[in-house]
Order: structure tokens, then C-alpha cells, then sequence
């Protein structure tokens, strides 16, 4: 997938080291410059197996099996401190609103320009530059093809005190769900736990839905989006991102970001 457009792999009943080794050395007999796979993070052995060779960027995400029903799940999976956040955020009159016709897209969109600006903050990179590249990565374009694309199987979700949006999701699913997207308006959440909720109404839709794993996105080093994720039950997944190239273009996309990054003093948030 292009960049910045989440999970590829293959689409095959079953994913296995042969299969993988197949692709890849079709995809070597093209005429390409770059060829880069961020598969499934649940097929991770059968990458590491089948595709031995050439670019390997180590990733880390997190998924939650969706065994048993939501009951089962709130239950036997979420810890006891995410159920009392959840009805904490309940009591406060929180509501969540879902569209599955790409409706709600353009006020998720515009709740993600607000955090991309609180983001900027947090790691000292000037607005416009980040901005700019939210622009580039996440154009509005882009998630209106997704809702335009997948109907139904691109669900966003919105929590609203009153009028006030608080927090958002994109979550992409067919057999699996992914979420793609989320964001919050901190300022206006205050001590409201509107993330919970939202993925709390999001895991549920995709067992509803039929969903065999709901993956949470990449989590990288990051300990404190570790527990945020575990503490609803996912599993962290070391997996790599597969793939090669004829010319340094990761080498040098790299030694550039490193530049800039520099040049504007900027710190991982």
C-alpha cells in the first residue's frame, strides 16, 4: 500500500513461508526502484521465514483477539480499571456517535487537524511544516475514498459532549478491524475518558460485525501507548516491515528527516 495507508500483505486463505518467498522473488523480477511491505503483524513468522533477505525495518504493533462475544470480552479482557474509566465517562453523559456513509468524515477529519497542531506543540516542530505534512499524509481526499471505497467497512466514530466533539476513530475492518485513525481535542476532554469509550463502542461494533482480531495500530517503543492498548486486552507483536531496493532511498529518506529534525529541534513526543 502507498504510504501511510496502514497494513498490506497478501490475500491468500493461508500465509506461509513458501507463498512468501513466491511473491517476493516476483516482485524482485520487476523493474521497480523500491518495494516496501508492511505485512499483517500476525504473519510476522512466515515474513521472517520467507523473505530472509533485503529490507527489514522492525516494527512493533498491537492486536486484540476478538474471541467470545463483547460481554466476554468487556469482561475477561479489559482490565477493571478500563471498565470504571468506560462507565466513568457514561455517567458524564458522553455519547458516541457512529456513520458507517462516510458522513461523520469530514468532523473526524477536522478533530485530527486540532491534534496534528497539539502534536507540533508537544515536539517543538513549527505549525506549518506540521501541517504541511499531515496535508501530505492524511489528505482529506484520501478518507473520503475510504468511506467512498468500503461503505460499511469504514466505520467512524465520534464522542460528543453536547455539541463539543471530544474524540474520534477511523477503524477500516472486514475479516479483521483496524484502526486507522484516532484523535482528541484535549483541551475540550478535559478529564473525560472519551478515548475509552470510543474504542470500547469500536471493539464491540467489530465483533458484532463478525471481526476475528482488532489490531490497534503501530505502538513502537512507545511504554505508556503499550499499557494504553493493553489495558483492553491486546497483545503487543514484534513483526518487520519487508521489502528492498535498487537504489538507497531509505538510507537517504532517513539521513533527510534526521536534517530537518534537527534544524527545528525536534523532540519525540
Amino acid at each position: 500500500l502507498p504510504e501511510a495507508w496502514g497494513f498490506g500483505g497478501l490475500l491468500a486463505p493461508a500465509v506461509d513461508a513458501d507463498l512468501v518467498a513466491g511473491v517476493m522473488a516476483d516482485l524482485r523480477s520487476q523493474r521497480v526502484a523500491q518495494v516496501r511491505i508492511r505485512p499483517n503483524p500476525l504473519h510476522s513468522s512466515a515474513w521472517a521465514e520467507g523473505s530472509p533477505f533485503g529490507l527489514t525495518v522492525p516494527r512493533r504493533g498491537h492486536v486484540l483477539s476478538l474471541d467470545g462475544d463483547a460481554d466476554h470480552i468487556w469482561t475477561h479482557q479489559f482490565t477493571s480499571s478500563c471498565r470504571r474509566t468506560v462507565r466513568s465517562a457514561e455517567r458524564r453523559g458522553l455519547v458516541v456517535e457512529e456513520d458507517g456513509a462516510g458522513l461523520l468524515m469530514p468532523v473526524f477529519h477536522r478533530l485530527l487537524a486540532r491534534s496534528v497542531e497539539r502534536w507540533a506543540g508537544q515536539s517543538h516542530e513549527p505549525v506549518a511544516l506540521a501541517r504541511w505534512r499531515a496535508g501530505r499524509r492524511d489528505p482529506e481526499a484520501k478518507f473520503r475514498s475510504w468511506a467512498d471505497a468500503l461503505g460499511l467497512g469504514c466505520r467512524v466514530l465520534v464522542a460528543r459532549r453536547g455539541q463539543d466533539v471530544l474524540a474520534g476513530m477511523v477503524v477500516l475492518q472486514g475479516h479483521n478491524a483496524h484502526m486507522t485513525r484516532a484523535a482528541m481535542d484535549r483541551e475540550l476532554m478535559g478529564t473525560d475518558s472519551a478515548n475509552e469509550l470510543v474504542m470500547w463502542h469500536a471493539i464491540r461494533g467489530a465483533v458484532d460485525a463478525g471481526c476475528r482480531h482488532f489490531h490497534m495500530g503501530e505502538s513502537g517503543s512507545s511504554a505508556s501507548l503499550a499499557r494504553y492498548k493493553e489495558k483492553f486486552g491486546a497483545r503487543a507483536y514484534d513483526y518487520a516491515e519487508h521489502g528492498f531496493e535498487r537504489i538507497p532511498l531509505t538510507r537517504i529518506d532517513r539521513a533527510a528527516r534526521t536534517l530537518v529534525k534537527r534544524a527545528v529541534r525536534f523532540r519525540e513526543a
